[in-house]
């Protein structure tokens, strides 16, 4: 028999009991079982929706689980999310180093090119940023500066307005282009 190879994870792991349970389900057992079952549904679906699993739910204790595989190489989004950190805090070299691990896991992650398209031409680099716009339009030909910023979820508009000056620096527009 050939031996499985190890798999290595990090787990988080949530235990929680409801406080005085005893007591309520002596008190009222129909209305408590009722408020159980509620708050089992609930704890299972933002559980699941946060990439957990519920291990065990019995009466008042529970028991989930949220687990990351320890793999050489992670999802791309985790380097996009880290890239795009870096933008916002104006760190370009170090928001480009990471959008280029992303786009080595992914070679189509848009978020990815267009970090490098905004730090280059935040930092004047047009020949890199207008390969980046390209390569973009090219991927995606009906991509729109205008709609992918209503797609994002800045809270600042300074943010925002950074991010298109700087890809309309780049170049990396398609509005009347192809629309």
């Amino acid at each position: 028999m050939s031996e499985q190879p190890l798999q290595r994870r990090l787990a988080a792991l949530i235990c929680a009991d409801v406080v005085g349970y005893s007591r309520l389900i002596s008190d009222d057992e129909i209305d408590t079982a009722r408020s159980m079952t509620a708050c089992r549904n609930r704890v299972t679906e933002v559980v699941r929706q946060n990439g957990g699993r519920l291990v065990d739910f019995v009466g008042d204790n529970m028991l989930a689980e949220f687990v990351i595989r320890l793999y050489p190489m992670y999802p791309s989004f985790y380097s996009t999310i880290l890239a795009t950190a870096y933008y916002g805090d104006g760190r370009y070299e170090e928001a480009i180093a990471s959008a280029e691990i992303s786009l080595s896991i992914d070679s189509h992650n848009l978020s990815a090119l267009l970090v490098i398209a905004g730090a280059n031409a935040a930092l004047n680099r047009m020949e890199e940023a207008h390969r980046a716009s390209r390569e973009v339009l090219r991927m995606h030909s009906r991509f729109s500066l205008r709609e992918y910023v209503k797609s994002q979820p800045y809270k600042d508009p300074q943010y925002s307005e950074k991010m298109v000056a700087m890809l309309q620096k780049a170049d990396c527009q398609n509005e009347g282009k192809h629309q």
